[in-house]
């Protein structure tokens, strides 16, 4: 991701024209506290004095308005918030790409970060025609879908975050587009409505291959993990292999299932 440095400013003044954009399109209403943010000429430093929570869900809501906005390509999203990104990056001090973040020291960040989904006002989330010299965009990220994201509300401190390895490289073997997690089946035929909601990123996906979970959370408390919330990531193999022959698996939707319609055991898998 390209580090503006100098000329910040220009970032500044471009998302300045982008919340412009967002009231003159009538795509979301941008209330006082976004305003606030996006026209703040220090920005972000109004995230400063910000509880960690609030910051998590201020950033949630610029992207579920910047995902929007109408852009001449739609393959132009990582680079017109790239700008935007690194100064949220800098200001919050972690690690991040492609709309997703990452704190080492608490790991709510970046399972939060991926925990978007198709918006109730959106019929699909249509995959991203990239142009062949272009950097990867990987199917985690909702910068590789057109069509407007929303993010599920969990309460806070209330889940127990799963191991996952982050996706960004902390050595050069590793590239920035997959990250490391447990793949498990499960199955759905005898769930009742209130025990799962899974959105697909498009609900006309024809895929046959049988979807996979990643588990990211799971509800605590003193109830038996079968009847537990599971928040997962639903995806589904694809024929590239990972250069350690974990099989690979790209994001199809994400929600919630109760544990006990997970089926066998967890299998280290790579989600590009």
């Amino acid at each position: 991701m390209r580090n503006y440095g100098e000329n910040e400013k220009v970032s500044a003044v471009y998302w300045l024209c982008l919340l412009q954009a967002v009231s003159w399109s009538g795509a979301d209403n941008v209330n006082s506290e976004s305003a606030a943010l996006l026209g703040d000429p220090d920005f972000p430093k109004i995230l400063d004095p910000a509880t960690y929570g609030e910051r998590i869900m201020r950033f949630q809501k610029l992207y579920k308005q910047y995902s929007r906005l109408d852009l001449s390509s739609n393959y132009d999203r990582p680079t017109a918030i790239d700008g935007l990104q690194q100064r949220l990056i800098r200001t919050m001090g972690v690690y991040g790409g492609f709309g997703v973040f990452h704190d080492p020291n608490k790991s709510s960040l970046l399972h939060r970060s991926l925990l978007w989904h198709r918006g109730a006002d959106i019929e699909r989330l249509k995959p991203i025609a990239f142009p062949s010299d272009g950097e990867l965009v990987p199917s985690w990220s909702w910068m590789s879908v057109s069509g407007g994201i929303d993010y599920f509300t969990l309460e806070w401190r209330q889940y127990d975050w799963q191991k996952i390895r982050d996706p960004w490289p902390h050595s050069s073997s590793k590239t920035p587009h997959e990250f490391d997690g447990l793949s498990r089946a499960f199955d759905l035929s005898n769930a009742r409505p209130n025990e799962y909601d899974l959105v697909c990123d498009d609900p006309r996906n024809d895929d046959p291959s049988e979807p996979m979970a990643i588990v990211l959370g799971i509800e605590k408390g003193p109830k038996a993990d079968q009847f537990k919330k599971h928040y997962v990531l639903v995806v589904k193999s694809i024929t590239t292999s990972s250069a350690s022959g974990r099989p690979s698996y790209k994001r199809i939707g994400a929600g919630y299932i109760l544990g006990k319609y997970l089926r066998g055991d967890p299998e280290p898998c790579w989600l590009i």
